[in-house]
């Protein structure tokens, strides 16, 4: 017979999260800011507080897990989609989105072309979603954006920094060298020179 005291899988809500109530306002607190980093390392609970958190604040919210690397436009578009697909479930954006070429709403779900004739550039998404109000979009294990379209990527997240106020963006990591290497914090061509507090 097998008896399990305690579930090791991300926790969703503040009653099943143990002792992290000061990680957790740290977290809440900085929501303010438009990049924020939660990191720590492997399997100390940074899911279960982002998740917390995201499921008590009143806001849209997308939460991408990013295991797999950036390899192709299909899988940086597919990732997009999917933000959006779920923004989309919590506040309308399909309004603004409609009549951009290349994005097809069919009910809740946002379905991005990434086909080079018809690809939608994601900074003007972003500016769009920055339109509709308030919005988080949190990436897990966010080091693993390194990939060959990393920089797209980084080219978004410095544009949201500087022009898309209403937008927030958590990037979890647990392999901190990598995560910096991937915001390319210390490196003068990097698309931003990130301010950090």
């Amino acid at each position: 017979m097998l008896v399990v005291y305690f579930d090791s899988r991300p926790k969703e809500s503040r009653e099943d999260l143990y002792d992290r109530e000061e990680e957790l306002q740290a977290l809440r607190s900085s929501l303010s800011e438009p990049i924020v980093l939660l990191t720590g390392v492997r399997r100390i609970g940074k899911t279960s507080i982002l998740k917390v958190l995201l499921n008590e604040v009143d806001a849209p919210y997308a939460l991408i897990d990013v295991r797999l690397p950036l390899t192709s436009y299909g899988s940086l578009y597919s990732t997009f989609s999917e933000i959006l697909t779920q923004l989309n479930r919590k506040e309308r954006v399909k309004r603004v989105l409609q009549g951009i070429k290349g994005v097809p709403v069919f009910g809740l779900g946002v379905s991005l072309s990434w086909d080079q004739d018809s690809r939608v550039s994601l900074i003007q998404l972003m500016d769009r979603v920055c339109g509709v109000g308030r919005a988080i979009i949190a990436f897990d294990e966010a080091q693993n954006m390194r990939g060959k379209l990393g920089y797209e990527v980084l080219a978004l997240l410095a544009h949201s920094y500087d022009y898309c106020k209403n937008i927030s963006f958590i990037l979890t990591g647990s392999e901190l060298g990598l995560l910096y290497d991937f915001l390319r914090l210390d490196d003068p061509s990097s698309p931003y020179l990130w301010k950090t507090h």
